[in-house]
């Protein structure tokens, strides 16, 4: 019993629980993540995540937690950008996050409950209202902008990118842009 909270389940968890007959071969693969922090802790760091792509940041969080215990926190910017449908159902790492930017170590949080509200509200669209902000941090900071979600998402992200003037296939050549998409 989760006292009325709404269950979290895996996609690959519940296709296996639900799908899967004994003697099914299944193909899986397992590939390492593009995402890497800058070594060089001046450089501003932007996480977009819409869902379970906030995963990985996770892992950037308690790399930022370590630092900051070993007196080398982080002197570049850290944003995160993150939505999902329900801030009171979805948003499961919530304490995680807050307590982060309460002790300093993310600077800023920027928040799309794309449900909440009267109108959807998603993440691409609060990108949009800082993308003059993020452009400079990508151009002239040497920022570097991970995005992590949803495909759709990603081509929304490139989207606000593009529109903003920005030459995304070079900064995602150049590494500027990194994202790990899905679906």
């Amino acid at each position: 019993d989760m006292g009325g909270a709404r269950q979290h389940l895996g996609l690959t968890s519940t296709w296996m629980c639900t799908r899967w007959k004994e003697g099914m071969k299944v193909l899986v693969g397992v590939s390492s993540s593009p995402f890497r922090l800058p070594l060089d802790g001046r450089r501003p760091v932007v996480m977009v995540a819409a869902g379970t792509g906030i995963a990985p940041f996770r892992a950037f969080l308690r790399e930022f937690a370590r630092e900051a215990a070993r007196n080398k926190k982080r002197k570049g910017r850290s944003i995160l950008f993150f939505g999902c449908r329900h801030q009171a159902r979805d948003f499961i790492y919530a304490d995680e996050i807050n307590a982060s930017h309460a002790r300093g170590e993310l600077k800023e949080l920027h928040f799309a409950f794309s449900r909440d509200g009267p109108q959807k509200v998603y993440v691409q669209d609060i990108l949009k209202e800082h993308i003059d902000d993020v452009a400079g941090l990508l151009q002239d900071d040497d920022g570097v902008l991970f995005v992590c979600g949803a495909a759709a998402m990603g081509f929304a992200i490139r989207q606000v990118l593009a529109d903003a003037g920005l030459d995304v296939p070079k900064l995602m050549q150049n590494k500027t842009v990194v994202e790990e998409l899905w679906g």
